[in-house]
């Protein structure tokens, strides 16, 4: 996370002076009228308004010197000196794309070529990894001759569209009208566990909320009890797609094994609700034919 660490020093190795063109009120006041709202900010109730970095560290108007533990945009290092000047020097030279002929572009090239396994010599320039992923789909594509996508759960991939779908942590924040697309493939769990690893994480970060006993969660699992009798009804909660159609049958018969759990239904989704399962229940993920055949597998109620 970024830390303040202490007061701005004499010490400081910039060579760039900088202006703050408004108070911090108004600059956020200004934000919220012309940037979208789903542009987020680190620190919601009280954002930090940077106006300079350098190094490892980056400075507030009021002065103050944060250590930066989060950034990933800066890989060398903010406002790293060599880097500006390269940079200057060759915005003074030239700017334009690869279809010219330039040493530097060969240079690069080989230099990284020489770091990669034999076979991989060619390199492709993108301007963001958006833009380098979207490439490498379609270059797995057109190699393979496959269209479907294997992809982690809570995985993002960028923000162009050919991404943007492959993001699953993206589907949490909008609408259940927005849905995965069918040659998307989550590789989340193995549907022949007794118990398995996601329906024991999402149940831990639900109830450890409530500082339950870590220990007593363990044992719940560790000889594979059934423990879920209700489901995240949650359209965005894509994270738990499998609780929705396979893991709402695993349930405590007896009520004895949870019944003094304190669970926040929707793992970090919002306000919702754990709810009943009868015939009437929407499953968001849609995949009924699996809830039927698990429901005749294990003998559950339905």
């Amino acid at each position: 996370m970024t830390s303040p660490v202490m007061k701005d020093d004499k010490n400081d190795e910039s060579n760039y002076d900088f202006k703050e063109y408004y108070p911090r009120d108004k600059t956020l006041k200004l934000r919220d009228i012309y940037i979208p709202t789903c542009t987020e900010l680190f620190y919601r109730e009280n954002p930090l308004k940077i106006v300079r970095c350098q190094g490892t560290y980056m400075y507030d108007e009021l002065g103050n010197k944060y250590l930066d533990c989060i950034n990933n945009v800066a890989h060398v290092g903010h406002c790293h000196p060599y880097v500006n000047e390269q940079i200057y020097r060759q915005m003074g030279a030239c700017a334009t794309n690869n279809r010219y002929l330039h040493d530097n572009t060969v240079i690069l090239a080989e230099k990284i070529a020489k770091t990669l396994p034999k076979g991989l010599e060619q390199i492709f320039y993108t301007n963001s990894a958006s833009e380098a992923n979207d490439l490498a789909i379609r270059l797995a594509r057109e190699y393979t001759g496959n269209h479907d996508i294997l992809v982690l759960d809570n995985a993002y991939h960028g923000h162009l569209i050919s991404v943007v779908e492959l993001s699953t942590y993206m589907y949490k924040k909008m609408t259940k009208q927005t849905k995965m697309p069918e040659h998307v493939h989550v590789g989340m769990v193995d549907p022949g566990e007794d118990v398995s690893q996601t329906i024991k994480r999402e149940f831990q970060e639900e109830a450890l909320q409530d500082n339950t006993d870590e220990q007593y969660i363990n044992q719940l699992f560790s000889n594979g009890y059934k423990i879920y009798e209700s489901y995240v009804d949650d359209p965005r909660n894509t994270d738990n797609s499998w609780m929705e159609t396979v893991a709402i049958l695993y349930h405590d018969e007896t009520g004895e094994l949870t019944k003094h759990i304190h669970l926040n239904a929707g793992d970090d989704a919002g306000q919702v609700a754990w709810c009943p399962i009868d015939r009437k229940l929407k499953l968001y993920a849609n995949h009924k034919e699996i809830v039927k055949a698990a429901v005749d597998r294990l003998g559950a109620y339905w």
